[in-house]
């Protein structure tokens, strides 16, 4: 096969996972680097060039996501890595912008801020005078 039906061939595949909700999450992440490799793509090649073909179709890579959330968790953590309520609702409003053009809903994008919180090992802040935020959303989301 020339790299030509090598590249186009991995174009359909990124489509056919991609066109529906313009969202490629881990596992189809994953599935499309095991296709590239298989057809003698380097990592790096199908990487660059799944970001590539992503960034020409309007996909968004889930990875990509969770990267940038957890810069900004990063950011808005306090000395003790705990994180405020107001933070968290602050990045989630930014991811929900980072995935505006998918079929994720708001509810997905706090399952994956909250996730992506405690992978990162920030610590929150549990209680105030309000209450436990944290493990009240987890429940509410079904985290917990």
């Amino acid at each position: 096969m020339s790299p030509e039906e090598l590249q186009s061939r991995y174009v359909a595949e990124i489509e056919k996972r991609g066109v529906d909700d313009k969202y490629i999450d881990g596992v189809e992440e994953r599935e499309l680097m095991q296709i590239a490799i298989q057809h003698g793509f380097s990592t790096d090649r199908a990487r660059t060039f799944l970001a590539d073909v992503c960034r020409e179709r309007g996909y968004v890579i889930e990875a990509v996501v969770v990267q940038q959330i957890r810069e900004k968790l990063l950011a808005k953590a306090r000395r003790n890595r705990a994180i405020r309520q107001s933070a968290f609702e602050s990045v989630v409003r930014e991811a929900s912008n980072l995935v505006g053009c998918t079929t994720r809903t708001e509810g997905d994008v706090r399952k994956l801020v909250m996730t992506t919180m405690d992978d990162s090992g920030i610590a929150r802040i549990k209680k105030w005078w309000g209450g436990d935020w944290y493990s009240r959303m987890k429940r509410d989301l079904g985290l917990a």
